[in-house]
């Protein structure tokens, strides 16, 4: 069964994808201008102008070309056209179109040396990029000594830590060697020197320590240490309270930190078999609504235009009057 559409749908200039035309045998009856459908029987899409339905083959009868010295036409007349390069040999101020061949024998043919002398500081020789200075404008290439001068400090991502364990060892005379900027995720509860960390929290290495050298709680950043994060769970009782926020206009909190949802909803029935609009109140206090719409009779989800008209009035159009009480609105906050 087709959805119902009740008014028009503007799709606000995006894109209608993987869409088929309607497919016919013959033309649709009583039609409106600008209405279309694909026919069947000979192939071709048509529209209709208000008078008759017409074609959308179009009228292009030949293909020629301007540039016969780079693009010659074969069949221009159809049905199938057939287009092909020129590749004379290019010169000079000449048009002709180079091919990949010629293009490859004047690169790979000429010595690197030779393409490379009009280049400053460019040795191509090892088929690397080298003797380039450090860059100074936005555009300059970067050397490998100034990029790794650029990273010095910032966050190396070292894997899992064991709390439980010290594994790898970052918390006793024995260390690995660290370097300032490694980052851990801890990866079982436990205690980190003297500070209980739990799973998910991170380890950032604030210095560098040499292996054995003495690592100490104050050479490192924990980050979210000794607080757990807030669970569901069925049952106040049963829910883990801590790191969490909410939204008040959408959910209570109450003195156990136990979060519930607000429900803030309305439904009405409107239609009298006259009017093509109808103004619904529903009072929510909040243009964020979903407004939904389906025939009482039927249960058909239909179609209409819905405009927001304030923060707690939603205006309902339609191109047809609804009968009496037969289209029911469902009106959610977000």
């Amino acid at each position: 069964m087709a959805i119902n559409f009740l008014n028009n749908l503007d799709l606000n200039k995006n894109q209608l994808q993987n869409a088929v035309i309607q497919v016919l045998a013959v033309a649709p009856s009583n039609p409106v201008s600008g209405q279309i459908y694909y026919d069947s029987t000979d192939n071709n899409i048509y529209y209709f102008n208000g008078t008759i339905w017409t074609s959308f083959s179009g009228d292009i009868t030949e293909i020629t070309t301007t540039t016969a010295n780079q693009l010659t036409v074969t069949n221009g007349a159809g049905p199938i056209v057939q287009l092909a390069m020129v590749t004379a040999t290019v010169a000079n101020n000449s048009t002709a179109l180079a091919t990949g061949d010629q293009i490859y024998d004047f690169v790979i043919g000429t010595p690197i040396s030779s393409l490379a002398t009009a280049i400053a500081d460019v040795d191509m020789g090892s088929n690397k990029l080298i003797n380039v200075t450090d860059p100074t404008a936005n555009q300059d290439a970067a050397t490998k000594a100034y990029v790794d001068s650029a990273v010095v400090g910032g966050l190396t991502y070292k894997g899992a830590y064991d709390a439980a364990t010290n594994t790898p060892d970052l918390d006793s005379a024995t260390n690995i060697a660290i370097l300032i900027g490694d980052t851990y995720t801890v990866t079982a509860d436990g205690l980190f020197f003297t500070e209980q960390v739990r799973i998910g929290d991170f380890l950032i290495a604030e210095e560098n320590m040499a292996a054995s050298g003495g690592s100490a709680l104050s050479k490192w950043t924990v980050v979210q240490s000794n607080i757990d994060i807030a669970t569901a769970a069925a049952t106040s009782g049963a829910a883990v309270k801590g790191i969490a926020g909410y939204d008040s206009a959408d959910f209570t909190v109450d003195a156990t930190g136990y979060v519930q949802l607000v429900t803030k909803a309305f439904k009405a029935s409107i239609g009298n078999g006259a009017a093509l609009s109808y103004t619904v109140t529903h009072n929510l206090n909040s243009f964020d609504v979903i407004v939904q719409l389906y025939d009482a009779s039927s249960y058909d989800t239909v179609y209409a235009d819905i405009v927001r008209t304030s923060a707690n009035v939603v205006t309902v159009n339609f191109t047809t009057a609804p009968t009496t009480n037969d289209i029911r609105v469902l009106i959610q906050e977000i």
